[in-house]
């Protein structure tokens, strides 16, 4: 989020390029069985949540976290409340229940100021406009009662990303008395690009092929694309492009989309919008105009009619990176 953009970008390559290894290891298919930090082959990361060390420092947090309410049913909002679940239960080597009210102190609530009564009643609405959608708070407070730790956003992505932030304080050992953090990003748009050929290679590739499988897809998703989309959420990451910049036609092909649209609910999961690149002359390498021209009626057309194609696969499909004129390719 706010970290110095030297350590952003390590930590980015390093995501992307131990995500992007191959393995053969058990394939993780329900939306709340996260790999456990047992099975270190690498793929969790920095998300492996060892237990904390130190009776006194594990005694605190226990006395500081007893259960999560987590109101927020929305995809995002799953798995903001799978991530807190799973990341707690190992970093306090014990269960951490899922609540429906504040009923002990060590309550943690996490969710939007749309989704949580418990959060809408704080009165922090002006703060959490003030941060935008991927802004989040997360705060000491007092409620019937108790005292509880409130991760709260004006949207479920903020609290996805309050959440990861939240799990980094007891990774990192830090005090969980009187908090009071509030951050948002500085860029909107914070995007990765994965550079996948279409016969699942990567383009100066150093870990192996693609996680991404075009092959097996749509009907066999890798499970290791859900473990990247949870490196990149934790990252703060918006929007991965998800092939070569220098691009194929074959990713915007219709017979081809599902595929597409497969990753892309994954992605979708952890706040991560799809964008693909694409030739600038695909009118004319697949669409059998005379011209590429973008000033051409027919190629406006035609690229008019391609992108509401996409659009009706992924609705929340990110958009277009063009490389033209560059390396061959025109």
């Amino acid at each position: 989020m706010q970290e110095p953009i030297t350590r952003q970008l390590v930590r980015i390559i390093f995501a992307f390029t131990v995500a992007c290894s191959v393995t053969t290891r058990p394939v993780y298919s329900q939306a709340a069985e996260l790999p456990a930090h047992t099975d270190d082959d690498g793929s969790n990361l920095w998300l492996k949540y060892h237990t904390v060390r130190g009776t006194t420092l594990l005694a605190d947090y226990r006395s500081k976290i007893t259960q999560i309410i987590a109101q927020d049913t929305s995809p995002l909002g799953i798995s903001a409340r799978d991530e807190l679940i799973h990341g707690l239960s190992h970093l306090l080597a014990q269960k951490i229940p899922n609540a429906t009210a504040v009923t002990q102190h060590g309550t943690i609530v996490i969710g939007s100021s749309a989704t949580s009564t418990i959060i809408a009643s704080l009165g922090w609405e002006a703060e959490l406009n003030a941060l935008g959608d991927e802004g989040f708070i997360i705060r000491s407070a007092v409620t019937s009662g108790k005292n509880v730790i409130v991760i709260a956003s004006k949207t479920q992505r903020g609290a996805l990303y309050g959440t990861f932030n939240f799990l980094r304080l007891l990774q990192s050992h830090s005090s969980l008395a009187r908090l009071n953090i509030s951050d948002k990003p500085v860029n909107r748009l914070r995007q990765i690009q994965d550079w996948t050929n279409w016969d699942g290679s990567i383009e100066r590739g150093y870990g192996g092929t693609s996680i991404l499988q075009v092959s097996q897809l749509p009907d066999k998703v890798n499970p290791r694309i859900k473990l990247h989309a949870r490196a990149l959420a934790a990252l703060g990451i918006n929007g991965i492009t998800l092939n070569n910049v220098n691009a194929q036609t074959d990713w915007i092909k219709a017979a081809n989309l599902p595929k597409v649209r497969a990753i892309a609910n994954v992605y979708r999961d952890y706040g991560v919008k799809v964008y693909l690149a694409v030739r600038f002359d695909s009118p004319a390498a697949i669409g059998g105009l005379p011209t590429a021209d973008p000033l051409d009626a027919n190629v406006i057309n035609w690229w008019t009619k391609k992108v509401a194609e996409i659009y009706e696969a992924i609705p929340d499909f990110g958009g277009f990176l063009i490389k033209a004129d560059s390396e061959g390719q025109h």
